[in-house]
This record gives C-alpha cells, sequence and structure tokens, in this order.
C-alpha cells in the first residue's frame, strides 16, 4: 500500500508541475488568414477611432502668444489597403501596409488675449506606409509574446483646410509649427 501512494505522489508531482496548454505552428496559410482577420478589425476600429483633442501656443512675433486647439476630430473618409505579411527566417514575421489615405474633420479654436476666433478643418493624409517587424518568443512565464524589433513609416502628403474665422492668419502660422516640428523630429 506504501509502495503504490509513493508511486501516486511522485507522478501526481510530475504531472502537476508540467506546464500544460497548446501547442501551434504557425504556417503561411495561417499568417495570411490572421492578416484577414486583423484587417477586417483595423478597418472597423478606424471607423469608430477617437483622435484627443490637440492644445498648445503659437508665438508670434511681436503680438506675443497665441493659444489654439483643435477638436472634436473625426475620422471622416478612409482607405484601408490589404496588407503584406510574410515570414522572414531568422527574425520573425514581417507585416507591411502603404497607400492608406485617411481624411478627418474638427473644429479649431484660437484665443490671443481678449480676442477669440473659431472654424473647422479638413486634413487629408495621403500615402501612409507602415512596416513592422514582429519577433516571437516568450514571456518570464512561457508564454508566447510578440516583440517589435522595427518599426518604418511615412507620410506622402498632407492637405490642410480651414474655414471660417480669420483662418489666413491661423493657416500661416499651422504653417510654420509644422515645418518646425518636422525639422526637430516631432512630425
Amino acid at each position: 500500500m506504501w509502495q503504490s501512494l509513493l508511486i501516486l505522489l511522485t507522478t501526481t508531482h510530475q504531472a502537476l508541475g508540467t506546464n500544460a496548454g497548446i501547442k501551434a505552428l504557425l504556417t503561411s496559410k495561417g499568417l495570411q488568414y490572421g492578416k484577414h482577420i486583423g484587417t477586417n478589425l483595423l478597418q472597423q476600429k478606424l471607423g469608430s477611432l477617437s483622435i484627443p483633442d490637440v492644445t498648445g501656443q503659437v508665438d508670434i512675433s511681436p503680438l506675443g502668444a497665441v493659444d489654439f486647439s483643435l477638436n472634436s476630430m473625426r475620422i471622416t473618409k478612409f482607405n484601408l489597403p490589404e496588407p503584406s505579411a510574410e515570414f522572414t527566417e531568422g527574425q520573425g514575421i514581417m507585416a507591411a501596409m502603404s497607400g492608406l489615405n485617411v481624411q478627418v474633420h474638427g473644429n479649431w479654436n484660437t484665443h490671443y488675449t481678449f480676442i477669440r476666433d473659431s472654424g473647422t478643418f479638413d486634413v487629408a493624409l495621403y500615402g501612409m506606409h507602415v512596416s513592422l517587424l514582429l519577433s516571437p518568443g516568450t514571456d518570464d512565464t512561457g508564454h508566447l509574446s510578440l516583440s517589435s524589433q522595427q518599426c518604418v513609416s511615412g507620410l506622402n502628403d498632407v492637405d490642410v483646410h480651414f474655414y471660417g474665422g480669420a483662418r489666413y492668419c491661423t493657416l500661416k502660422q499651422t504653417h510654420r509649427v509644422t515645418e518646425s516640428g518636422q525639422r526637430h523630429g516631432e512630425g
């Protein structure tokens, strides 16, 4: 009887000590299926995406600082091209998408001492592209993890239109802010 109990305790310990789970092999066909599922999910999320408000100050010499805000922004139109996804031997999964176009509509407001101005704007982003290298691995607990090894993105063109108020002054200052941001790697 003691021998049976000893064998049972020994095997139970080994059975409880193993990391139970499912092992799966991701094939190219499975990767393509996942790409389509991800594209559909991304398309749904882009349609209901909440864009945070943008506020700041622009220094207009010799007047001083003018406060501005861009708010109530929403995506009004977008096209989502078919992404590519492929295995890269020894590195992971390379995913890429190019030719994404997005249009955004929102409100703009400016404030300088006692002068306030406002209107609406439309921004169109053309030819956005992104590529991402994902490397599979395991975390400290042994679960599957994906880490980004490389991410490259870019934009071909931006078209901005302001409506209402003194938009001509605002447009010139916004253009300066955009140029400044790009020179310093912020845009």
